[in-house]
């Protein structure tokens, strides 16, 4: 599972007022939930979600004049492709 980590960043040629005014609009926050996002510390902003969705987010920020990062929840591990069981050969009966 990841996470949509915020850090107050915007994107070059965004300055701070429209990106928080996009913020404001984009999650229909108030200026204090804005204030937090923009505060310099990261915030998550969506969580549990599938990679693509993260990206999904994070592109839409991004149009928005934001930067925002996907990260792997905390103990959560990528799903590893298991190779098929071997079976033993078994003993002819006789």
């Amino acid at each position: 599972m990841f996470q949509l980590i915020f850090r107050g960043e915007c994107q070059p040629g965004t300055d701070i007022e429209t990106a928080r005014n996009n913020a404001r609009a984009l999650f229909k926050a108030s200026v204090e939930q804005v204030d937090r996002m923009f505060s310099g510390r990261p915030v998550v902003i969506r969580n549990r979600l599938e990679q693509a969705q993260a990206e999904k987010y994070r592109s839409v920020m991004q149009k928005h004049g934001m930067v925002a990062y996907v990260e792997a929840m905390e103990g959560t591990v990528e799903p590893e492709k298991e190779p098929a069981p071997q079976h033993e050969p078994t003993a002819a009966k006789q």
